[in-house]
């Protein structure tokens, strides 16, 4: 695991509802990234599924950024 603070987050299952849960990410020992989520819960991406997604997660937050302006 990283030695930074957890990442605070909402965790949804259809049947288990929602729950708060603290993310973590690091990488495996097979040099994979690991997002460890819950109670023996992870994903596992490779280097390059995990640029696509901090890629993804970027243009999130600057459509948040932009929502948020706009709305002002």
């Amino acid at each position: 695991m990283s030695e930074e603070k957890d990442i605070p987050a909402k965790f949804f299952h259809e049947r288990e509802g929602e729950s708060h849960v603290e993310l973590d990410a690091f990488l495996n020992n097979g040099g994979l990234i690991t997002i460890a989520i819950k109670d023996g819960a992870w994903i596992e991406l490779s280097p390059l599924a995990v640029k696509e997604l901090t890629a993804r997660l970027n243009i999130a937050s600057k459509d948040f950024a932009a929502e948020l302006l706009s709305s002002s």
